[in-house]
């Protein structure tokens, strides 16, 4: 071989060389770009990547369905933390409450409170200027006496689900009558049963209010505590415009007669443990402050609190049907 045929030879296998390191040096550089842009994913990116390749991988092998895979995603649930209830007097509501309050203290929430005592208000409705403010303002449950006002809720616990309890009315009105002893307020101690003298004249008593600063739950205290003054409680348009505010913006309305059904409920609403909604029954008056209502005087009394009746009737319909299940 002639010395120019030898180094042209040369020349090409050297060309040839250089574009395959060249070449490699490519992939080399293409794999580590890989290899450095999967390192710098963070960590929750990576992790979610290796499931969504572990769940691909295991459906494809085993051959699940992905039907039966969407069906066993939409039945998981995510326990709620926001929590708006608003306190009816006299319904089992500070039994409810210990049971919301309860959830809250061990989760670690942030409680909307008032400034003093356990109540925001007594006759206005709420807002949200009543609220003690500190952190950052946002709170995850809203649990002591409010009147209803859900515009002003809403600015204090953001996204959250509201519910309350309601009583059947002959019952919520002389378990109030009781407890809050009534009777020395009005001066009816000394009757024989002072809660029938009081529903002789019910319209008086209520009129006179001797400065009791809870004469409002007189006559149907659970729709007053539900944002209806009294003024309007007569007004059977009115009313019944509330009954149907109520029905829309609830999520849950629990009946104190039904209170261990409506807990069956309300733990699958808000995806709760068993644990979380055990209870010990608080606020129970003394024997001495429970009085007989036979049959007339109940139905006076249903009368006296049609507002109450009406909405405790419409509601519990509906929350009956959606117990049957848990008797």
């Amino acid at each position: 071989m002639r010395m120019d045929d030898f180094k042209l030879k040369a020349r090409s296998e050297a060309s040839s060389m250089n574009m395959k390191h060249q070449v490699s040096d490519q992939v080399l550089k293409r794999k580590s770009c890989c290899f450095a842009h999967f390192c710098s994913m963070t960590w929750q990116k990576t992790l979610f990547l290796i499931l969504c390749l572990g769940t691909a991988t295991y459906l494809w092998f085993t051959g699940v369905h992905m039907d039966i895979y969407r069906q066993s995603l939409l039945s998981l649930c995510f326990s709620v933390d926001r929590v708006v209830f608003i306190k009816t007097h006299k319904t089992a509501s500070t039994t409810l409450s210990s049971i919301v309050q309860r959830y809250g203290y061990v989760n670690d929430l942030d409680f909307a409170l008032p400034y003093t005592g356990h109540m925001f208000t007594e006759v206005g409705l709420f807002d949200k200027k009543f609220v003690k403010p500190y952190k950052n303002g946002d709170y995850n449950m809203l649990t002591n006496h409010a009147r209803y006002n859900r515009r002003e809720m809403a600015a204090i616990v953001s996204n959250a689900v509201y519910i309350t309890i309601l009583r059947e009315p002959s019952h919520q009105l002389e378990s109030a009558f009781g407890y809050y002893k009534m009777a020395n307020k009005l001066r009816l101690s000394r009757y024989k049963n002072p809660f029938q003298a009081f529903m002789e004249k019910p319209e008086r008593f209520l009129a006179e209010r001797r400065d009791f600063h809870l004469w409002t739950q007189m006559k149907n205290g659970q729709i007053f505590d539900l944002g209806l003054d009294h003024s309007f409680h007569d007004n059977r348009t009115m009313v019944n415009d509330k009954i149907l505010q109520i029905d829309k913006e609830f999520n849950l309305v629990l009946i104190s007669e039904y209170f261990d059904e409506s807990l069956l409920i309300l733990k699958h609403i808000l995806c709760w443990d068993m644990n979380d909604i055990l209870y010990i029954s608080n606020s129970i008056r003394a024997r001495q402050l429970r009085y007989t209502i036979d049959d007339k005087l109940r139905e006076k009394i249903r009368q006296w609190n049609m507002a109450d009746r009406s909405e405790e009737r419409r509601v519990g319909k509906e929350c009956r049907s959606r117990w049957s299940p848990y008797h």
